[in-house]
């Protein structure tokens, strides 16, 4: 499960290398009107990473499911690091990227103007924390080493699960390590605790190693989202529209056809076919009518809207910005329609 988060300390110097990114491709402007290939449906470049998560993606693409629904959808692979994504759509080389919700919560407090404008898959076990030493519940973490990747996903999960038990980070001792070598370092035996992904989860366990808290265990928590850029999204609501509903014909052809599907993710995302398949067992995906039960609407807000908030204060407590951005400020559910 790769979702690597690590902050934008170095916006600014981010910035100035955005133009690198040729790969985004370069067709149009990502604000004031949507670009265009040749005149004809809007380009919405989706930077994303490797994530199996993402893979849908190529399906709507190679299928024409995009296409069909009104917009020019080009999924492009921007490494597993969400920093990159961000500063991309800052820099006019994306519309929009994929990664999970608190990493966007983070991205607009440092700056980037961007809004969630569907959820579209949820973590289902494929991220949580493993304890050694007879430990069984999370309240056995009290005192204890953990580790755990600081300014992550992962470590939001983990502040997750611990105020849920009556405490807090400052209730652990963190070793900085990301999900795979925290995995590692715990079947190995040399840290008591770890905060880390499959495939770690079934080692530690099969290592005689407990899993104390799963996104089994807090479903919603670590979901991915369409993240765009909030002009382009209010100057071109048909094509969001279009591309959600491009999204859903995805989603309905991975479930009914999922051997052809998982070659198409497989050719677009460059992993076996046997991987993808390993890992769309810890993975619920979203249609847009399963995605307004979390969104909600702005009159009445579903119960993503408390998730938000929360990655919004854990960003802020654990110093990393200044400000807590609210829910309100990030999640737009208008675009998923009224069902």
């Amino acid at each position: 499960m790769r979702r690597c988060f690590r902050g934008f300390a170095a916006l600014a110097l981010a910035l100035a290398s955005a133009a690198a990114l040729t790969a985004c491709g370069s067709s149009g402007e990502s604000s004031g009107g949507a670009s265009t290939a040749s005149g004809d449906k809007p380009v919405l470049r989706l930077g994303i990473s490797s994530y199996t998560g993402y893979g849908p993606y190529f399906i709507g693409k190679e299928k024409g499911f995009f296409e069909e629904a009104g917009v020019d959808l080009r999924p492009t692979v921007v490494g597993d690091d969400a920093l990159q994504r961000g500063v991309a759509v800052r820099a006019g080389k994306l519309e929009g990227f994929a990664t999970t919700l608190d990493t966007v919560i983070n991205t607009i407090a440092k700056g980037v103007p961007v809004v969630n404008v569907m959820v579209t898959d949820a973590s289902d076990g494929a991220d949580g924390v493993v304890g050694g030493d007879g430990m069984s519940t999370v309240a056995d973490l009290r005192g204890r080493e953990v580790a755990v990747q600081e300014g992550t996903t992962t470590q939001f999960l983990l502040a997750y699960a611990l105020q849920r038990n009556g405490m807090s980070l400052d209730d652990i001792t963190a070793r900085n390590l990301d999900p795979s070598a925290a995995g590692s370092a715990f079947v190995a035996g040399r840290v008591p605790a770890a905060a880390t992904w499959q495939p770690w989860l079934d080692q530690a366990a099969e290592s005689g190693g407990t899993v104390l808290a799963s996104t089994k265990d807090y479903p919603d928590v670590i979901v991915d989202t369409i993240a765009l850029g909030r002009e382009w999204a209010e100057d071109n609501p048909d094509a969001v529209r279009a591309a959600i509903a491009g999204w859903d014909r995805s989603i309905e052809f991975l479930r009914s056809n999922p051997k052809e599907a998982i070659e198409i993710m497989s050719r677009g995302l460059d992993t076996r076919a046997s991987d993808i398949e390993d890992q769309l067992e810890s993975i619920k995906f979203y249609t847009s009518a399963e995605a307004r039960r979390l969104m909600g609407t702005a009159d009445a807000p579903g119960p993503l809207y408390a998730v938000a908030d929360e990655a919004g204060r854990f960003w802020s407590e654990i110093g990393d910005v200044s400000t807590a951005v609210k829910a309100t400020d990030a999640l737009d559910p208008q675009y998923l329609g009224n069902g």
